[in-house]
């Protein structure tokens, strides 16, 4: 399931959607979701990073702060 209902670079040419994804950053996922809490936003964000250098250094890392940024929802 998908947080904002769409994927963050949409097209019907998967070559178009291939290069959006190799060379644009995808919009900031608040432009879909507005209320979105900002660390669950950051995480996202840098789980869909360009530059594998920013993403989270492993699945467990993504796991445990996903759990901890879930854990401070209301």
């Amino acid at each position: 399931m998908l947080i904002s209902g769409v994927a963050p670079f949409e097209g019907t040419d998967p070559i178009r959607v291939i290069l959006a994804r190799l060379t644009s950053d995808p919009p900031p996922l608040s432009d879909k979701v507005p209320d979105v809490p900002a660390d669950i936003e950051d995480l996202v964000m840098r789980a869909l990073a360009r530059d594998p250098n920013h993403r989270p250094e492993s699945l467990g890392s993504f796991a445990a702060q996903a759990l901890a940024a879930m854990s401070r929802l209301p």
